[in-house]
């Protein structure tokens, strides 16, 4: 699995294709609207560079996951590849997504203190 930072236009109709695709394959529970995504990455963290906040994981079939942290907003959304549901990696995507959203908050003051850190931490 290899993990990386979004790039540009071509990663958004990577993303939209696969929860598409994904909400074909589950009956639309669980996933995103693929016209969400662009308003969640260029208008909700319109004060962040999209490869900051997007991060893509691909392997041999394509996309398996990819997260949005939304600091301002003290959450994520995580993507997850259906088949892969409940799995190690799965567990890995989760965890990767908690820390660069705490991270993000610290970095811009939203978590600053121990109070709003606890706040921070039930995300």
């Amino acid at each position: 699995m290899k993990r990386r930072a979004y790039r540009d236009s071509t990663d958004l109709d990577l993303l939209q294709a696969f929860n598409a695709n994904s909400l074909a394959e589950t009956q639309g529970c669980g996933f995103i609207q693929p016209g969400d995504i662009a308003h969640r990455l260029f208008n909700g963290n319109k004060q962040f560079d999209p490869s900051h906040v997007m991060t893509i994981w691909e392997d041999a079939e394509g996309v398996a996951a990819w997260v949005l942290a939304e600091p301002t907003r003290e959450c994520f959304d995580a993507q997850i590849r259906p088949p892969l549901k409940g799995s190690e990696f799965a567990a890995e995507v989760l965890e990767y997504a908690e820390e660069r959203t705490l991270e993000l908050m610290r970095q811009h003051g939203w978590c600053s203190s121990q109070e709003s850190l606890g706040r921070c931490l039930s995300l």
